[in-house]
């Protein structure tokens, strides 16, 4: 099997292929593991520079023909503590205000979109930014932060006086009572027709490195720790409130996310495929 894998370079993901990349657990002949942010991992997909990918579920819109995997998920039923907004002002006085987005996000940014325009009736305008958070509230009213910058830097400044904080996994909830889903893992369509048994071998090498990331969950911990300086206590609640599968309840909130995001002329959702559900590794 020649395949190229794509894994999100967040702490997040460490629970799903930590044991994988690191060859804690057996890695399948052929495989090329290739890095990065969930934007550089969405458009590697979209290209065609990887065959399997974790990717956000802005990606699902207007992209490739692809199968997702059940096994694998980053999802919230509530606060999510990773996805955040933070704000000078009131959040439903942004509407025309400025808020700083930064580049890595597309999930994150689209759902600020629904929250604020469809659920709120707010809109305001949205600046990309990639400076510190300082600098973003700064410049803007407002920054979208995500993933590890979003569990570090809020706790790393003095914060300005009346900074409001919206947790947006949390906001979804209250939006629609549905879990929020922030990346699948989704095979092109093309490869699972050319090479499904080495999609299968690799499904199969994910799952094996889930569940040695459940057996060794203060390592993952350690490491997520030493990565962003964030306590281990903090990090043990951040992975409690995280949802690791694309189960039936979490399929309903991605496809309502979809929804919401093709109102927004955001873009057409894929058709959603899913392969069906493997079995742990003995």
């Amino acid at each position: 099997m020649t395949m190229r894998y794509g894994s999100i370079r967040y702490v997040n993901n460490l629970p799903v292929d930590h044991g994988l990349v690191k060859g804690h657990t057996e890695r399948p002949d052929g495989l090329t593991i290739v890095e990065g942010n969930p934007a550089e991992l969405n458009r590697a997909f979209a290209a065609g520079d990887v065959e399997v990918s974790a990717v956000s579920a802005a990606c699902l819109l207007d992209g490739p023909e692809a199968t997702l995997l059940p096994e694998a998920a980053i999802a919230s039923h509530a606060e999510v503590d990773s996805v955040l907004l933070l704000s000078n002002l009131p959040v439903d006085e942004l509407d025309g205000a400025a808020i700083a987005v930064t580049s890595e996000s597309a999930t994150g940014a689209l759902l600020l979109r629904i929250l604020l325009e469809t659920g709120r009736g707010v809109r305001p305008e949205y600046v990309q930014s990639d400076a510190s958070l300082v600098d973003m509230l700064t410049e803007a009213d407002a920054a979208l932060l995500i993933g590890d910058r979003a569990l570090v830097e809020p706790h790393s400044i003095d914060a300005p006086q009346g900074l409001q904080v919206l947790d947006l996994g949390e906001a979804w909830r209250t939006y629609t009572g549905l879990p929020m889903v922030y990346a699948v893992w989704a095979a092109r369509s093309a490869t699972v027709k050319d090479d499904p048994s080495g999609v299968d071998a690799l499904r199969s090498a994910i799952l094996a490195s889930q569940e040695w990331a459940s057996a060794n969950r203060e390592e993952i911990v350690a490491v997520a720790s030493r990565r962003t300086g964030v306590s281990e206590t903090v990090l043990e609640r951040y992975y409690s409130r995280l949802t690791y599968r694309l189960g039936p309840a979490e399929r309903s909130g991605l496809e309502r996310f979809l929804a919401e995001a093709a109102r927004l002329d955001a873009g057409v959702p894929i058709p959603i495929t899913v392969f069906p559900t493997l079995e742990a590794p003995a």
